[in-house]
């Protein structure tokens, strides 16, 4: 799915795409420091990508819905306190060393700015 935002252009596959294998790469990293990698590992691996699959997705229907009828309608107090929650969780995790909610709440905060964007351009 291609968004066109003015002269932006926005394909939400390749972004996620992207981003889930940073994601992979890093949680591949950690498990793997010490030359082990045990079997309970691997699907602590599987949950955590598909954990951040799943909540990530949650965005999804309410962006191509929002693109596919030119309007938003999501509140922006409940847009602010989902960004500034984002800010604070991900603040929080990089503080205690917590990596791997890091990008859930990354992206996150990514699908929800991009529906603050719409709801802005959509709105003027």
């Amino acid at each position: 799915m291609v968004l066109y935002l003015n002269s932006f252009n926005i394909n939400i596959f390749y972004i996620f795409k992207y981003i889930l294998r940073i994601y992979y790469e890093i949680m591949n990293n950690t498990i793997i420091q010490d030359n082990k990698l045990e079997e309970n590992d691997i699907i602590i691996t599987i949950l955590g990508i598909l954990g951040t699959v799943l909540t990530t997705s949650i965005y999804t229907p309410q962006i191509y819905k929002s693109y596919k009828d030119k309007k938003v309608e999501i509140s922006w107090i409940m847009l602010s306190l989902e960004l500034t929650s984002d800010i604070v969780w991900i603040s929080y995790y990089y503080l205690n060393e917590i990596y791997y909610p890091i990008l859930t709440g990354t992206l996150i905060f990514s699908f929800a700015s991009t529906l603050g964007f719409m709801k802005y351009h959509y709105n003027l």
